[in-house]
Order: C-alpha cells, then sequence, then structure tokens
C-alpha cells in the first residue's frame, strides 16, 4: 500500500516545476501545495455545513470528492505541456 499511496510524492515535484518558467520555478510549486492547502481547506466546511443540512454522509463525501477531482482535472487540462519542449534541445542540454 505505501508504494501506491506514497509513490506519487516523487513524481508531483517534477509535474509541478516544469509547469512553471525558469525564473519562477522555485516559487510556482510552492504555491501550488499552498493553494491546494488554501482550497482544501473549505472541505471541512462544505462537509459540515452538508451534514447539518441533513445530507447523508456517503453523498456528502461523494460530492466532496467529485468537486475536487474535477477541480484538479480543469487546472491540469488548463496547464501547459512542457514535457516535450526540452527534447528537441539535445542531449548534450541535460547535464547538472
Amino acid at each position: 500500500m505505501g508504494l501506491f499511496a506514497l509513490g506519487m510524492w516523487g513524481v508531483v515535484p517534477r509535474y509541478l516545476a516544469e509547469r512553471f518558467p525558469e525564473q519562477v520555478r522555485a516559487i510556482g510549486p510552492g504555491f501550488a501545495y499552498h493553494g491546494g492547502a488554501l482550497l482544501a481547506s473549505a472541505s471541512p466546511l462544505a462537509i459540515g455545513t452538508m451534514l447539518d443540512r441533513g445530507i447523508a454522509l456517503r453523498f456528502t463525501l461523494g460530492a466532496t470528492i467529485l468537486v475536487a477531482s474535477l477541480i484538479v482535472v480543469v487546472i491540469v487540462c488548463c496547464g501547459p505541456e512542457a514535457w516535450n519542449s526540452r527534447s528537441e534541445q539535445g542531449p548534450a542540454d541535460y547535464r547538472l
């Protein structure tokens, strides 16, 4: 379970870093992580509000997960794809 639950965190920083220009590459992933935490902080309020209105827990959690998933899909689809942009530069540009 650890491989599948925690293995993605090795890929996320690389994915986020390619989304930002080199001038702000150090700031971009941190902003993305903290922006995501800010958006996620509304979940307990939304869940509590739905439960107070008498909505069943399974529908409350399902709706929260659905909305969060849709937000992630929209953000990922709107972002630039920079994966192949470095492959045109040649192997000499991959040095550290």
